[in-house]
């Protein structure tokens, strides 16, 4: 069973371990190197728990962490969304079993309104998700340098 929850400041060095695990991961598509610390700066991580525009959601699965999700407001292509997935992760351990399509699902249903998701090109897994995540919304794409923004609306009556 999947449960998800918006993260309180008692999570945050649980939180930062999980997104520096993700952003090692993705420094194979987008180069991004760790500090001096071995750590990758997030500039934004600290604002995710003060900002009402932002919010961290961790998942779990059978008491178990599967993975989180931060979700902001900003616009990678000059829109004004109501929501956009800043960062998606599902942890490896976790992933093949369905966790991120019902995360994603629940997400998008629990917050409609106008969405914004991005990803890089170079990422195939990514790409396949994200396309099969936002099928049922009709996404408008918009291609970037490196990667593809998809802007779509979620109306509560429409389910995946």
């Amino acid at each position: 069973m999947l449960t998800i929850t918006k993260a309180a400041p008692a999570d945050k060095p649980r939180l930062w371990g999980r997104l520096q695990e993700y952003l090692r991961e993705l420094s194979a598509w987008h180069g991004d190197q760790p500090n001096q610390g071995g750590e990758y700066p997030y500039p934004w991580f600290d604002s995710y728990f003060t900002d009402p525009d932002r919010m961290a959601l961790l998942l779990e699965t059978e008491g178990q962490p599967a993975g989180f999700v931060l979700v902001n407001r900003f616009s990678c292509i000059g829109e004004s969304p109501d929501h956009a997935i800043a960062e998606f992760c599902i942890q490896r351990e976790c992933r093949g079993r369905g966790l991120g399509l019902a995360a994603a699902g629940e997400i998008l249903q629990r917050y409609p309104g106008n969405w914004e998701i991005k990803y890089h090109r170079g990422n195939p897994a990514a790409r396949g998700f994200w396309e099969k995540v936002t099928a049922p919304y009709s996404p408008k794409s918009t291609a970037m340098e490196e990667e593809t923004v998809l802007s779509f609306t979620v109306n509560k009556e429409v389910l995946l």
